[in-house]
């Protein structure tokens, strides 16, 4: 492709700003992570405690919380953190698809559980995350139709039975 058409390519393409706040962008759980690595004390004792105070009912409520939930970054790291977990969550909401494979573990070692852990770990991911990286990741296999079909039947079943407490 040329330069001149690629140019065109580019201009063509749908564009998106990403606006966002930081602030408003700190989930409960990560905010208290915040709060306890810099020694910051909120007036409300959880998450979840957090959670039903953002039931506002002006907008003077929001702005209360708003600017006090600011407080607790502090460091550059923290910026960052909170931009790498949203824009997580903002792609998976987006249903970007995103797989998670092991590339020949018997070269490298471990398997694709010893990269979901880390995965779930770090990037705090829920069990339903989990579920999607590994659905997304079967699809996405180099293998037929049938056997793809197969496996995530067996996914499914095997999901079905951990949420009715079949399985551990």
């Amino acid at each position: 492709m040329n330069m001149n058409r690629a140019d065109a390519f580019i201009r063509g393409l749908p564009k998106a700003e990403l606006h966002v706040h930081p602030e408003g962008c700190l989930e409960a759980d990560m905010l208290f992570d915040l709060t306890a690595c810099n020694n910051i004390k909120l007036r409300w004792e959880s998450p979840e405690a957090l959670r039903a105070a953002c039931r506002f009912d002006n907008l003077q409520s929001f702005l209360d919380l708003y600017f006090e939930d600011g407080r607790v970054l502090l460091q550059s790291r923290d910026l960052y953190d909170l931009t790498v977990a949203y824009l997580r969550r903002a792609m998976l909401d987006a249903g970007l698809v995103v797989i998670l494979n092991s590339d020949d573990p018997a070269d490298f070692g471990g398997s694709i559980y010893d990269n979901f852990i880390p995965c779930r770990d770090i990037q705090g991911l829920s069990t339903d995350d989990l579920v999607m990286l590994a659905r997304n990741s079967l699809a996405a296999a180099f293998l037929p139709t049938a056997d793809i079909a197969g496996n995530v039947a067996r996914l499914e079943a095997y999901v079905a039975g951990f949420q009715s407490g079949d399985q551990t």
